[in-house]
């Protein structure tokens, strides 16, 4: 009984949805689980237990009563009294494991529900997180518990045997013995249906080791069949397509955009017909061994349509964007090229109408709103369509890729990259600036932030926002840098990190949007007239209007010529190498020269940091 308690002391049956079922059953329906007749068959365990005890407690008390009377008679002394202990017998509680028998399954943690939707998303089917080893020694040790019971059925009936024969007592007694003795090893006694519960008990086991052997086979069959269906998407996607184009053109007569968009909507109907029937396909098989035809066309049906109304909202989204600001225009190109912003737009938009569409039909049929299986089918139908449109390059590069000088720093492409390094890079910084932020307040009890203004675009005064690093500043002159008395103690460490800057990237690139994250900084206009002033009349005007032309940034190359160089602040040859590398990032800015820029101020950064 002890080593049985112990051997029930885990839970290899996984905290997936398969593992629950398997230990908890279905209560709401009165399906039991592995845990409940595991402890139904305890109590009875243990009340047999009990009574065993109670009952040879009681043949050695009357067998040492019946030895002292014939003592008595014959005048030979009895020696062997029986232990005291015998007339009460302690009752017999089970020693349970550390954890003692679980009943419940914890829930499962974010990261493990992520990984089995991933799961779902990608093949189709999450892999059960099921220990099989843990699960078949719960089915050995039930095994062998019903052995023990066997083997004590036997004795009992042995034991039995022996005091019935033994002549001694009255008739009476003997008779209820034996009557008493049947009911406990006897074919339909206690014992006998402890060893059908042990039975049924391995049994249940049994069935949950095959039941996650299955499931797992049907994982490897959902992602073969979704690799297989991407493969042949993209080996058959060149050949159909010309067959659809002609179709298409003849029976529709569709030309331009809409035969595009026809196509498109065609295809991805297609594609969803395919993932959602064939992964119901192999569900019902592993499921009941049977595929329900009406169940079939059902989900061929939703999946069509799902795709179709998905291809649709690609489709759909990037003209509804460029109704927007300059940033959105930008994600709109970005999103009809061939880029990562594309493909996540294409998941994430996807799977959300797709998901809409399959929860709502499957409540329209009668269902109910299973919001889980719709957003597992949903969004693997975006990723299987994304990726066969990865695989078979069907995305043209993007168009801004090509633009140089100020055709980049005027886009809207430019515009949305901003945002989106701007973002990103907050994100990592935000943490540390607010750390600056405090404490330059509990330093001075003052706004550690202000406003200065500076020349932006086309000459265009505007407001940008630093940390505030000295003891008072009325905004109107620029730092000497390092050796400046007026630096604090907590705004000379602001300052040497050049977090002070990175206030900037909210206020003014994302909330103002008078700033870029890649281009020249903005100056002071004293500052602007010593540059000119240093260039002389020819390159000084040239420098100035190039330098207007774009937005000014938070990180450009001239800080990096600075680092490179060792140039001094408020010197000829700073301001002079500040105008030919202004001059000549205003002929060479493009997505490529600024992806460039950044990573160089990145490396820069942490080593001059570290």
């Amino acid at each position: 009984m002890d080593a049985f308690c112990w051997a029930m002391d885990e839970r290899p049956f996984g905290q997936d949805d398969l593992g629950r079922a398997l230990l908890e059953g279905h209560p709401e329906t009165g399906v039991p689980g592995f845990a409940r007749i595991r402890d139904d068959l305890l109590k009875d365990l243990v009340m047999a237990v009990n009574l065993l005890r109670g009952m040879a407690a009681g043949m050695v008390v009357t067998g040492d009563r019946y030895a002292t009377a014939e003592a008595a008679n014959t005048g030979i002394p009895y020696a062997r009294p029986y232990p005291e202990w015998l007339r009460e017998p302690e009752e017999y509680k089970p020693k349970l494991g550390p954890s003692g028998l679980p009943t419940t399954t914890p829930p499962p943690d974010f990261v493990s529900q992520a990984i089995w939707f991933l799961e779902s998303v990608g093949f189709g089917a999450a892999w059960p997180d099921a220990d099989l080893d843990g699960v078949t020694r719960l089915r050995n040790a039930a095994t062998a518990l019903g052995y023990v019971i066997s083997d004590v059925q036997e004795q009992i009936a042995g034991q039995a045997g022996r005091v019935a024969g033994a002549g001694f007592g009255p008739a009476t007694a003997v008779a209820a013995f034996e009557r008493a003795a049947r009911v406990v090893h006897g074919e339909g006694g206690q014992l006998a249906d402890l060893r059908r519960q042990c039975e049924h008990l391995a049994y249940c086991g049994q069935i949950a080791y095959d039941a996650i052997v299955k499931a797992r086979r049907q994982f490897v069959a959902s992602a073969v069949f979704v690799l297989a269906l991407m493969l042949l998407s993209k080996l058959l996607a060149p050949q159909l397509g010309l067959l659809l184009d002609v179709a298409v053109r003849k029976l529709l007569r569709l030309e331009g955009l809409a035969l595009r968009i026809t196509l498109l909507v065609i295809r991805q109907a297609a594609l969803g017909a395919m993932f959602s029937g064939g992964l119901s396909a192999i569900n019902q098989l592993f499921t009941t061994g049977d595929i329900d035809a009406a169940k079939l066309v059902r989900d061929v049906y939703h999946g069509a349509l799902a795709g179709g109304l998905m291809a649709g909202a690609h489709v759909a989204l990037p003209a509804l964007l460029r109704r927007g600001g300059p940033a959105l225009t930008g994600l709109a190109e970005a999103m009809e090229s061939a880029t990562w912003e594309r493909a996540f737009s294409r998941v994430l938009v996807g799977g959300a109408v797709s998901t809409t569409v399959l929860a709502t039909a499957g409540w329209a049929s009668g269902a109910g709103w299973n919001w889980k299986h719709a957003a597992e089918m949903g969004f693997g139908m975006a990723v299987l369509s994304t990726g066969a449109a990865l695989s078979s390059r069907a995305w043209p590069a993007p168009s801004y890729a090509s633009l140089q000088g100020r055709a980049w720093k005027q886009s809207p492409a430019k515009r949305w990259h901003d945002v989106k390094w701007a973002l990103g890079i907050l994100t990592i910084t935000a943490p540390a600036v607010s750390a600056f932020a405090l404490a330059k307040f509990a330093e001075d009890r003052k706004n550690p932030f202000f406003l200065q203004k500076r020349v932006g675009q086309f000459g265009r005064e505007f407001n940008i926002a630093k940390g505030r690093s000295m003891s008072a500043t009325d905004g109107k002159d620029s730092s000497l840098g390092a050796s400046d008395s007026r630096r604090t103690k907590v705004g000379e460490v602001w300052a040497r990190t050049s977090l002070d800057e990175f206030v900037q990237l909210a206020y003014n690139v994302l909330h103002k949007s008078d700033m870029s994250v890649i281009n020249d900084r903005p100056l002071l206009g004293a500052t602007r007239q010593e540059t000119i002033a240093a260039l002389g009349p020819t390159l000084g005007p040239r420098w100035n209007e190039a330098d207007l032309a774009g937005k000014p940034g938070l990180f450009g190359p001239f800080p990096n010529k600075i680092v490179e160089l060792g140039l001094k602040p408020k010197t000829d040859a700073f301001d002079i190498q500040r105008g030919h590398t202004g001059i000549w990032h205003d002929k060479t800015a493009s997505l490529r020269s600024d992806r460039s820029i950044l990573w160089e101020f990145i490396s820069t950064y942490i080593s001059r940091i570290s």
